[in-house]
């Protein structure tokens, strides 16, 4: 069963397909994007609280606050919630759980 999901960017995975809350074109998101050719850097990461949407090539930069449509299945969702819930110490504010 497919779920569609509004959360900010910084809790929806890297290499997630979303799309902008009342938008229908799908991004990849993503917080580093590889350059090939000569004198083009070779990585750029995006600090803590940014985000990178690309599509055909297209680059937006958006804040990891900003709240995305992430289109998923019940099970993937659950694994995420799940993962994210194991990986957050007690006292580390955020996270899914």
């Amino acid at each position: 069963m497919i779920m569609k999901v509004v959360l900010a960017a910084r809790f929806i995975p890297e290499g997630a397909i979303v799309t902008k809350v009342t938008g229908q074109k799908e991004y990849k998101l993503t917080s580093e994007i590889k350059f090939y050719g000569e004198g083009a850097p070779e990585n750029v990461t995006a600090d803590k609280n940014i985000r990178f949407l690309v599509n055909d090539g297209q680059i937006n930069i958006i804040t990891a606050d900003k709240e995305l449509m992430w289109r998923v299945e019940a099970n993937e969702l659950r694994d995420h919630i799940e993962y994210e819930r194991l990986g957050m110490e007690d006292d580390e504010p955020g996270g899914l759980a």
